[in-house]
């Protein structure tokens, strides 16, 4: 598996096993599966994508009211969903 298949692994993990978890948690997951890699520039320039999903994660980091939290985390979904389909998964 690739890096860029390990991330994809990972955020797809961290999108579908979320639980209990509240969505500032979510967000902080979808970030240090991106944002804290020293190789993520890399991957942004390839897929553009990836940079949209890790910008929102870090936006629905931030976010209190429930609300707007599930409406971005819909379309953190949407994204990433491109994203696979761009990459071939």
């Amino acid at each position: 598996m690739n890096n860029i298949e390990i991330i994809i692994s990972a955020i797809d993990k961290i999108l579908h096993q979320t639980g209990h978890k509240s969505a500032d948690e979510i967000g902080s997951y979808i970030v240090g599966a991106t944002i804290v890699r020293d190789d993520i520039d890399d991957y942004y320039k390839k897929y553009p994508l990836l940079e949209e999903v890790a910008e929102l994660g870090a936006e629905l980091e931030t976010i209190k009211d429930s609300y707007l939290a599930q409406d971005k985390l819909a379309e953190i979904k949407k994204k990433f969903h491109e994203l696979k389909s761009q990459i071939g998964q």
